[in-house]
């Protein structure tokens, strides 16, 4: 985008006789063009000149940002400069809590003057001022709004067809149609921004981020007392959803409500190759998923400053959903030989359900005193959080060996795997802080600051498989397979921390000792019982250095520990899949990682361009891998009650966690983004790379893991009109894995390739 400067003048030309004048001349305009700021750096953070980006009209902020250099949207979160974006900001104001998506989706781009990348301090550092390095990335969005006015925006829209477009209908007569409908509202002005936003479809429309849906098909572990593990629906969802937000200085509340109905009928036929040439084995299969989903979530944030010297921060949060989802499938499994009859080998079926509600409720605290003297402070924090997950699964599994079997329950040649399981898990964690900030001198301070925290476990796995003899479910749960745990870990953690700050650079290094302890006890599948400590030094340092208005350079290290799961830590054998065994491990010790990474952006306000680098190495010397054994039927898996061995038996596998150096991780991103002034667009290429090395034991043999991606990415974004706006992007990925060891070596690559276009 240019700007014109154009300008006009008229001179009068005298003769030789001054009181007579000829006609007035009209020199030619003068014009002077020059490109419009796209970005600048102000310290530490990348500011991104709106009006320099064109979108069509009705577009939204994601839109608009999509098209900036260094920053990626997808559906699943935005990245920026290599680092994700945890929080959107409205003026300055937080704004949709940590809804991402949601707070681009609900601001019009028209209505942005500038894009602000920065790195946001912690609640704590933004009390005092100063750095504790717990910040995170974040995006401010400036407004074209004047102090003192408001604004309002809104936007209506809905759209509706029809699936089959001959008909109308579906195979059974009824009309398929297709629909989306929403809109959203906002309201801006200095003391409190207002929004209201929602959206209804059948289309696989998400209007919220996935961090909202919390798991349309989540999968909770309760073994590793995982929270949260949201993938991407499949299938087709209808989805209502609506959403709100109140935000002022004083306070800031979020609501979401989502309700998600999904169908699935995923269709497989598969042939592999087997030993033999003239071989191969088919399987085929079809199945029905359906899930039901509906969550509430509330997050706010209230600051209350009753002095200049007292300050007050809190958040409370609330998280509530109930999940039902079902699962039919049929399988066919043969053998097709070359010049004979197919070889038969089974049908089978498989039901399953699943009914679940979790509660996730808590709140974060904290306090700060501003002495007389400047710069000296006194902090305490806190924070609480209960979580309650139950989940009730039902599976029943068949087998019919016989081609021409009438497929009924009861003529089932095999239906041992039909059981029903009652999992619960229960958890309370929390920590307490506090801390104390005494200046050294004008540019620098030393914090001393000491913390404890704690996460508690309880949980059980009950499993009440049928009995085939009396066709009746047992009243006590199955030992061998079930299980009932218990852990609390503690980590008490004493800290120094140093900060420096001269002009637009900033140094903080902090360093600690972290001392932990662990205690674990389970009643099934066996009793047990575990206590263990463990003590590791802990520190942090990093530098800020903004060489000049177009140079910024960012270095940090950092060493932290990485806790095992209560599960992992506990000795217990998981005999629940006879062909897949796992263990425990009591002697299992906290993973150490160090690492150090880089940043650096660039940009040229005369040229238009930025160009950003990242770059992060991770290393650990006693890192978590699995030890597995395998070929092996005489391996001695656990003693039953009376003592004697239980075998591995033939084809089977045991898996245990041990702790291994060897671990190493490298991750790089660049980018560089230039005007394409004949084309009137703008140009970003992209490029990154991982190298990983995991380590692994194999039959007491250490077989190291690599994986490796490299990806190139290239982007043209229209800048010609609001009338034209158009992205076209291409990437590709080549990702390797290999291992190898005394039983050969394994080899996987492959090339993904992704093209897209928008107008």
């Amino acid at each position: 985008m240019m700007l014109a400067l154009t300008g006009a003048s008229a001179s009068y030309a005298q003769t030789a006789d001054s009181s007579i004048f000829s006609k007035p001349i009209q020199l030619e305009a003068t014009v002077k063009t020059e490109r419009v700021a796209r970005s600048e750096q102000k310290g530490d953070t990348l500011i991104f000149n709106a009006a320099a980006y064109r979108v069509a009209d009705n577009a939204d902020s994601e839109r608009l940002i999509s098209k900036m250099p260094g920053i990626s949207v997808s559906e699943s979160g935005v990245d920026a400069n290599g680092r994700e974006v945890t929080q959107i900001l409205l003026d300055g104001q937080e704004f949709f809590g940590n809804d991402v998506m949601s707070a681009l989706r609900n601001v019009p781009a028209e209505l942005v003057k500038q894009i602000e990348v920065i790195n946001r301090l912690s609640d704590n550092a933004r009390q005092t001022g100063i750095d504790d390095g717990d910040g995170h990335m974040a995006i401010n969005i400036v407004t074209k709004r004047k102090k003192g006015t408001s604004v309002s925006s809104g936007r209506a829209y809905g759209s509706f067809g029809l699936s089959n477009a001959a008909s109308g209908t579906d195979a059974a007569g009824s009309m398929d149609g297709r629909y989306i409908a929403g809109g959203n509202f906002t309201n801006f002005s200095d003391k409190r921004t207002i929004s209201l936003i929602g959206m209804s479809n059948n289309i696989n429309k998400f209007n919220f981020s996935n961090s909202d849906i919390v798991s349309g098909s989540a999968n909770l572990d309760t073994r590793d007392n995982s929270q949260f593990n949201v993938k991407a629906l499949s299938g087709i969802s209808e989805v209502h959803s609506i959403g709100a937000n109140y935000s002022s200085p004083a306070c800031d509340l979020t609501y979401f409500f989502n309700d998600i109905s999904n169908t699935n009928s995923p269709v497989s036929d598969k042939h592999a190759f087997t030993s033999s040439p003239d071989r191969t084995l088919h399987t085929s299969s079809r199945n029905t998923n359906t899930a039901d989903n509906t969550s509430h979530r509330l997050d706010g944030k209230i600051t209350f400053n009753p002095s200049k010297r007292h300050s007050f921060t809190i958040r409370p949060n609330f998280v509530f959903e109930d999940l039902g989802n079902t699962r039919d499938g049929y399988g066919l499994l043969k053998y097709i030989h070359t010049g004979k009859d197919d070889e038969f080998r089974r049908h089978q079926r498989s039901i399953s359900s699943s009914d679940r509600w979790t509660l996730k409720a808590g709140a974060t605290m904290s306090y700060r005193y501003r002495f007389t003297k400047p710069k000296r402070y006194l902090l305490f924090a806190g924070r609480y959080t209960f979580y309650r997950n139950s989940i009730l699964d039902k599976t029943r599994e068949y087998r019919w060996n016989a081609p021409d079997a009438d497929h009924t329950d009861i003529e089932s040649s095999d239906y041992t795997n039909i059981r029903d399981k009652d999992r619960l898990t229960v958890q309370q964690s929390g920590y307490g802080k506090a801390s104390y900030t005494e200046p050294l001198s004008k540019r620098s301070q030393l914090t001393a600051e000491y913390t404890f925290t704690f996460n508690g476990a309880d949980g059980h796995t009950l499993v009440y498989p049928l009995d085939n003899g009396t066709g009746e479910y047992p009243t006590s749960p199955k030992a061998s397979i079930s299980a009932i745990n218990k852990s609390l870990f503690c980590h008490n953690e004493a800290t120094l921390r140093y900060n420096y700050a001269y002009r637009k650079i900033s140094i903080m290094a902090r360093a600690g000792w972290q001392h932990t302890t662990y205690t674990g006890s389970a009643e099934l599948p066996y009793a047990d019982n575990i206590s263990t400590a463990f003590n590791h030094p802990t520190y942090q340092l990093s530098a800020n250095i903004p060489f000049d208005k177009s140079n910024t350079l960012k270095i940090e290290a950092r060493g932290r520990t990485q806790n095992p799961s209560s599960y992992l830590l506990q000795g217990i054998v998981d005999r629940s899949s006879t062909s897949n065994v796992k263990s425990g491990n009591k002697t299992l010790a906290p993973a150490y990682l160090n690492t150090a990474s880089i940043r650096y952006i660039n940009t040229d306000r005369k040229a238009g361009t930025t160009f950003t680098f990242s770059g992060e190495y991770t290393i650990s010397g006693n890192y978590f891998c699995d030890s597995l054994v395998v070929n092996n039927p005489d391996f001695v898996v656990m003693k039953d009650d009376d003592g004697k061995d239980i075998l591995l038996g033939k084809d089977n596998q045991f898996v245990k966690p041990i702790n291994m150096g060897g671990y190493h991780k490298m991750l790089f991103k660049t980018s560089f983004a230039m005007p394409v002034d004949f084309l009137m667009c703008n140009f970003n290429i992209g490029a990154q790379a991982s190298l990983q090395r995991l380590p692994g034991m194999i039959n007491e043999e250490k077989v190291p893991i690599e994986r490796d991606w490299y990806q190139l990415s290239g982007r043209l974004d229209s800048n010609i009109s609001k009338d034209i706006d158009f992205t076209v992007s291409y990437s590709a990925r080549y990702t390797s894995n290999q291992y190898s060891g005394k039983f050969g070596k394994v080899e996987n690559d492959y090339i993904t390739q992704r093209a897209s276009a928008r107008i």
